[in-house]
């Protein structure tokens, strides 16, 4: 059964700056982790966006995790 990533990030024209957050279950609903990132230099929501996916991503590798679903609010990048 897959490992199910939610990735989310936040963003705001007035500053460069965002935050990103991951948090994993199981197919159980049961809490496998997360994390949490400040992000530096961020041009748009959809960057920020796309390095919450890729945080998803590097999240579940380090964890040795091959069978994952990503879900993330953004229809462009999902």
């Amino acid at each position: 059964m897959p490992q199910l990533l939610n990735c989310d990030a936040e963003w705001t024209s007035e500053t460069p700056n965002g935050k990103l957050g991951v948090v994993c279950r199981d197919s159980m609903g049961n809490f496998k982790g997360g994390c949490f990132r400040m992000l530096e230099n961020v041009s748009s929501a959809l960057v920020a966006d796309a390095l919450a996916v890729r945080e998803a991503m590097t999240f579940a590798m380090s964890r040795g995790w091959h069978d994952i679903e990503i879900e993330s609010d953004s229809n462009i990048l999902v």
